[in-house]
Protein backbone atom coordinates (compact mmCIF):
# COMPACT_ATOMS: atom_id res chain seq x y z
CA UNK A 1 0.00 0.00 0.00
CA UNK A 2 2.95 2.61 0.49
CA UNK A 3 3.68 2.20 -3.25
CA UNK A 4 0.36 3.46 -3.96
CA UNK A 5 -0.10 6.00 -1.68
CA UNK A 6 3.41 7.42 -3.11
CA UNK A 7 1.74 6.86 -6.87
CA UNK A 8 -1.40 8.83 -5.55
CA UNK A 9 1.25 11.80 -3.94
CA UNK A 10 2.81 11.88 -7.19
CA UNK A 11 -0.51 12.16 -9.28
CA UNK A 12 -1.45 15.00 -6.86
CA UNK A 13 1.68 16.79 -7.46
CA UNK A 14 2.15 16.33 -10.94
CA UNK A 15 -1.67 17.54 -11.32
CA UNK A 16 -0.45 20.71 -9.54
CA UNK A 17 2.34 21.51 -11.05
CA UNK A 18 1.07 21.53 -15.17
CA UNK A 19 -1.78 23.53 -13.94
CA UNK A 20 1.07 26.13 -12.12
CA UNK A 21 2.58 25.97 -15.50
CA UNK A 22 -0.49 26.92 -17.37
CA UNK A 23 -0.75 30.09 -15.99
CA UNK A 24 2.91 30.91 -17.10
CA UNK A 25 2.19 30.03 -20.19
CA UNK A 26 0.59 33.38 -20.76
CA UNK A 27 4.11 34.44 -20.47
CA UNK A 28 6.39 32.17 -22.62
CA UNK A 29 6.70 29.22 -24.10
CA UNK A 30 6.25 25.50 -23.58
CA UNK A 31 9.70 24.94 -24.26
CA UNK A 32 11.36 27.29 -21.95
CA UNK A 33 9.02 25.89 -19.15
CA UNK A 34 10.17 22.18 -20.18
CA UNK A 35 14.10 23.43 -20.29
CA UNK A 36 13.30 25.49 -16.54
CA UNK A 37 11.30 22.82 -14.68
CA UNK A 38 14.07 19.95 -15.75
CA UNK A 39 16.80 22.44 -14.28
CA UNK A 40 14.94 22.48 -11.03
CA UNK A 41 14.70 18.65 -11.16
CA UNK A 42 18.48 18.47 -11.66
CA UNK A 43 19.78 21.04 -9.09
CA UNK A 44 17.36 19.31 -6.47
CA UNK A 45 18.67 15.74 -7.17
CA UNK A 46 21.67 16.80 -7.56
CA UNK A 47 21.69 17.83 -4.15
CA UNK A 48 20.01 15.36 -2.50
CA UNK A 49 22.14 12.51 -4.41
CA UNK A 50 25.46 14.23 -3.63
CA UNK A 51 24.36 14.61 0.42
CA UNK A 52 22.95 10.93 0.77
CA UNK A 53 23.68 8.79 -2.16
CA UNK A 54 26.83 7.11 -2.65
CA UNK A 55 28.28 7.55 -5.69
CA UNK A 56 29.13 4.14 -6.50
CA UNK A 57 25.78 3.55 -7.73
CA UNK A 58 25.98 6.23 -10.50
CA UNK A 59 28.00 3.22 -12.45
CA UNK A 60 25.79 0.33 -12.02
CA UNK A 61 24.38 -1.23 -15.27
CA UNK A 62 20.81 0.32 -14.51
CA UNK A 63 22.49 3.73 -15.86
CA UNK A 64 21.86 3.54 -19.17
CA UNK A 65 18.29 3.22 -19.15
CA UNK A 66 18.01 6.25 -17.36
CA UNK A 67 19.48 7.99 -19.78
CA UNK A 68 17.43 6.47 -22.51
CA UNK A 69 14.38 7.72 -20.16
CA UNK A 70 15.70 11.44 -19.82
CA UNK A 71 16.32 11.80 -23.57
CA UNK A 72 13.11 9.94 -24.59
CA UNK A 73 10.66 10.55 -21.54
CA UNK A 74 12.00 13.64 -20.09
CA UNK A 75 12.79 15.68 -23.17
CA UNK A 76 10.80 14.58 -25.84
CA UNK A 77 7.45 13.64 -23.82
CA UNK A 78 7.31 16.10 -21.35
CA UNK A 79 7.84 18.84 -24.18
CA UNK A 80 4.66 17.27 -25.97
CA UNK A 81 3.55 17.18 -22.99
CA UNK A 82 3.75 20.88 -21.85
CA UNK A 83 3.15 22.11 -25.56
CA UNK A 84 -0.38 20.01 -25.29
CA UNK A 85 -1.27 21.69 -21.62
CA UNK A 86 -0.69 25.18 -24.07
CA UNK A 87 -2.87 24.01 -26.50
CA UNK A 88 -6.18 21.74 -25.14
CA UNK A 89 -6.10 22.93 -21.23
CA UNK A 90 -4.18 21.31 -18.24
CA UNK A 91 -7.15 19.38 -17.55
CA UNK A 92 -7.80 17.86 -21.00
CA UNK A 93 -3.84 17.10 -21.78
CA UNK A 94 -3.51 15.01 -18.32
CA UNK A 95 -6.90 12.89 -18.89
CA UNK A 96 -5.14 12.12 -22.57
CA UNK A 97 -1.95 11.23 -20.63
CA UNK A 98 -3.58 9.04 -19.08
CA UNK A 99 -3.69 6.76 -21.73
CA UNK A 100 -0.08 5.98 -20.70
CA UNK A 101 -1.04 3.19 -18.49
CA UNK A 102 -2.47 1.34 -21.77
CA UNK A 103 0.62 1.93 -23.46
CA UNK A 104 3.13 0.79 -20.98
CA UNK A 105 0.82 -2.33 -20.24
CA UNK A 106 1.37 -3.33 -24.33
CA UNK A 107 5.17 -2.75 -23.63
CA UNK A 108 5.24 -4.83 -20.55
CA UNK A 109 3.50 -7.89 -22.23
CA UNK A 110 6.09 -7.38 -25.23
CA UNK A 111 8.90 -6.94 -23.35
CA UNK A 112 8.52 -8.37 -20.16
CA UNK A 113 6.06 -11.57 -21.06
CA UNK A 114 2.95 -10.01 -18.95
CA UNK A 115 -0.58 -11.06 -19.82
CA UNK A 116 -3.19 -9.19 -21.19
CA UNK A 117 -5.83 -9.48 -18.90
CA UNK A 118 -9.97 -8.97 -19.16
CA UNK A 119 -9.47 -6.23 -16.81
CA UNK A 120 -7.02 -4.68 -19.02
CA UNK A 121 -9.05 -4.95 -21.85
CA UNK A 122 -12.11 -2.89 -20.10
CA UNK A 123 -9.78 -0.48 -18.89
CA UNK A 124 -8.62 0.11 -22.07
CA UNK A 125 -12.10 0.51 -23.13
CA UNK A 126 -13.29 2.87 -20.63
CA UNK A 127 -10.03 5.05 -21.36
CA UNK A 128 -10.89 5.58 -25.16
CA UNK A 129 -14.14 6.56 -23.96
CA UNK A 130 -13.08 8.87 -21.84
CA UNK A 131 -10.39 10.57 -24.14
CA UNK A 132 -13.55 10.50 -27.13
CA UNK A 133 -15.60 12.87 -24.46
CA UNK A 134 -12.55 15.25 -24.45
CA UNK A 135 -12.41 14.92 -28.34
CA UNK A 136 -16.21 15.58 -28.84
CA UNK A 137 -16.68 18.88 -26.88
CA UNK A 138 -19.18 20.95 -28.56
CA UNK A 139 -18.14 24.69 -28.27
CA UNK A 140 -13.80 24.76 -27.55
CA UNK A 141 -11.19 26.69 -28.82
CA UNK A 142 -8.87 24.28 -29.40
CA UNK A 143 -8.19 21.92 -32.21
CA UNK A 144 -8.60 17.48 -32.10
CA UNK A 145 -5.40 17.27 -33.73
CA UNK A 146 -4.05 18.71 -30.50
CA UNK A 147 -4.77 15.72 -28.30
CA UNK A 148 -2.13 14.08 -30.89
CA UNK A 149 0.77 16.28 -28.11
CA UNK A 150 -0.12 14.51 -24.57
CA UNK A 151 -0.86 11.12 -26.60
CA UNK A 152 2.14 10.74 -28.11
CA UNK A 153 4.08 11.62 -25.34
CA UNK A 154 1.80 8.94 -23.39
CA UNK A 155 3.60 6.24 -25.69
CA UNK A 156 7.16 7.70 -25.12
CA UNK A 157 5.70 7.75 -21.36
CA UNK A 158 4.81 3.98 -21.60
CA UNK A 159 7.78 2.67 -23.67
CA UNK A 160 10.21 5.03 -20.72
CA UNK A 161 8.55 3.91 -18.04
CA UNK A 162 9.01 0.25 -19.16
CA UNK A 163 12.67 0.72 -19.42
CA UNK A 164 13.16 2.69 -16.14
CA UNK A 165 11.88 -0.18 -14.31
CA UNK A 166 13.92 -2.41 -15.45
CA UNK A 167 16.91 0.41 -14.40
CA UNK A 168 15.61 0.69 -10.80
CA UNK A 169 15.62 -3.25 -10.55
CA UNK A 170 19.41 -3.17 -11.52
CA UNK A 171 20.02 -0.34 -9.42
CA UNK A 172 17.78 -0.20 -6.60
CA UNK A 173 17.71 3.61 -6.13
CA UNK A 174 15.06 5.88 -6.84
CA UNK A 175 17.16 9.03 -6.41
CA UNK A 176 19.78 7.72 -8.35
CA UNK A 177 16.80 7.18 -11.22
CA UNK A 178 15.70 10.64 -11.04
CA UNK A 179 19.02 12.24 -11.12
CA UNK A 180 20.80 10.64 -14.13
CA UNK A 181 17.42 10.65 -16.02
CA UNK A 182 16.69 14.36 -15.46
CA UNK A 183 20.25 15.31 -16.24
CA UNK A 184 20.51 13.35 -19.23
CA UNK A 185 17.14 15.38 -20.22
CA UNK A 186 18.33 18.61 -19.38
CA UNK A 187 21.46 18.03 -21.78
CA UNK A 188 19.18 16.51 -24.50
CA UNK A 189 17.39 19.70 -24.22
CA UNK A 190 19.54 22.07 -24.38
CA UNK A 191 21.17 20.53 -27.02
CA UNK A 192 17.78 20.84 -29.24
CA UNK A 193 17.52 24.44 -28.37
CA UNK A 194 21.31 25.31 -29.64
CA UNK A 195 20.38 22.97 -32.44
CA UNK A 196 17.44 24.54 -34.08
CA UNK A 197 18.54 28.27 -32.46
CA UNK A 198 15.05 28.05 -30.09
CA UNK A 199 17.87 29.43 -27.44
CA UNK A 200 18.29 32.52 -28.27
CA UNK A 201 14.61 32.53 -28.18
CA UNK A 202 13.80 31.56 -24.88
CA UNK A 203 11.68 33.92 -22.48
CA UNK A 204 10.96 33.60 -19.01
CA UNK A 205 9.37 37.25 -18.03
CA UNK A 206 7.10 36.94 -15.74
CA UNK A 207 6.75 33.04 -15.92
CA UNK A 208 9.91 32.54 -14.43
CA UNK A 209 8.63 32.28 -10.69
CA UNK A 210 5.59 29.97 -11.86
CA UNK A 211 8.25 27.55 -13.51
CA UNK A 212 10.22 27.49 -10.53
CA UNK A 213 7.19 26.67 -8.46
CA UNK A 214 6.23 24.22 -11.34
CA UNK A 215 9.66 22.72 -11.11
CA UNK A 216 9.03 22.24 -7.28
CA UNK A 217 6.39 20.56 -7.11
CA UNK A 218 7.10 17.95 -10.39
CA UNK A 219 10.80 17.08 -8.64
CA UNK A 220 8.67 15.95 -5.26
CA UNK A 221 6.48 14.15 -7.46
CA UNK A 222 8.58 12.66 -9.84
CA UNK A 223 10.72 11.15 -7.08
CA UNK A 224 7.97 10.00 -5.48
CA UNK A 225 6.54 8.12 -8.92
CA UNK A 226 10.29 6.63 -8.97
CA UNK A 227 9.91 5.01 -5.60
CA UNK A 228 6.69 3.80 -6.30
CA UNK A 229 7.74 2.35 -9.13
CA UNK A 230 10.48 0.78 -7.33
CA UNK A 231 8.51 -0.81 -4.64
CA UNK A 232 5.45 -1.77 -6.91
CA UNK A 233 4.09 -2.81 -10.01
CA UNK A 234 4.39 -0.99 -13.83
CA UNK A 235 0.57 -2.86 -14.42
CA UNK A 236 -0.59 -1.12 -10.60
CA UNK A 237 1.16 1.93 -10.61
CA UNK A 238 0.80 3.58 -13.68
CA UNK A 239 -3.02 3.61 -13.66
CA UNK A 240 -2.60 5.32 -10.46
CA UNK A 241 -0.33 7.91 -11.88
CA UNK A 242 -3.02 8.24 -14.31
CA UNK A 243 -5.49 10.04 -11.73
CA UNK A 244 -3.52 12.79 -12.53
CA UNK A 245 -6.67 14.47 -14.57
CA UNK A 246 -8.77 14.65 -11.41
CA UNK A 247 -6.06 16.44 -9.39
CA UNK A 248 -5.78 18.85 -12.44
CA UNK A 249 -9.53 19.48 -12.72
CA UNK A 250 -9.44 20.34 -9.19
CA UNK A 251 -7.02 22.83 -9.37
CA UNK A 252 -7.69 24.25 -12.70
CA UNK A 253 -11.04 24.84 -11.13
CA UNK A 254 -10.08 26.79 -8.16
CA UNK A 255 -6.88 28.35 -9.57
CA UNK A 256 -7.35 28.84 -13.90
CA UNK A 257 -10.95 30.17 -13.52
CA UNK A 258 -9.79 32.94 -16.45
CA UNK A 259 -7.40 30.50 -17.78
CA UNK A 260 -9.30 26.96 -18.03
CA UNK A 261 -12.71 26.42 -18.55
CA UNK A 262 -14.18 23.18 -17.43
CA UNK A 263 -16.77 21.23 -18.85
CA UNK A 264 -19.13 18.54 -18.53
CA UNK A 265 -17.62 16.64 -21.01
CA UNK A 266 -14.19 17.35 -19.18
CA UNK A 267 -15.40 16.10 -15.92
CA UNK A 268 -17.10 12.72 -17.48
CA UNK A 269 -13.80 12.20 -19.78
CA UNK A 270 -11.72 12.70 -16.67
CA UNK A 271 -13.71 10.73 -14.10
CA UNK A 272 -14.11 7.84 -17.09
CA UNK A 273 -10.25 7.96 -17.84
CA UNK A 274 -10.05 7.20 -13.78
CA UNK A 275 -12.76 4.63 -13.85
CA UNK A 276 -10.59 2.60 -16.73
CA UNK A 277 -7.27 2.61 -14.94
CA UNK A 278 -8.97 1.67 -11.84
CA UNK A 279 -10.69 -1.69 -13.52
CA UNK A 280 -7.07 -2.58 -14.77
CA UNK A 281 -5.57 -2.34 -10.83
CA UNK A 282 -8.77 -3.96 -9.42
CA UNK A 283 -9.37 -1.13 -7.34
Amino acid sequence: MQAEIMALAAAALFGASVTTLKRGFVHSSPLASTIVVTAVNVVIFWIISLLFVPLDLFLTAGIPFFIIGGLLGQALARTMQYTGADKVGPARSLTALATTSIFGAFFAILLLGEKWTLPVITGTLLIILGVAFLAGEGKRNWKRRHLLYPLTASVIYGLVIVLQKAGLTITQSAIVAVTVTTTSALIGLFSYAAATGKIRKLSLGKARNLFVLAGIFNSIGFLLNFEALRLGMVTVIMPLVGTQPLFATLFSRLFLKGFEKITWNVVVGAIIVVLGVAVITGL
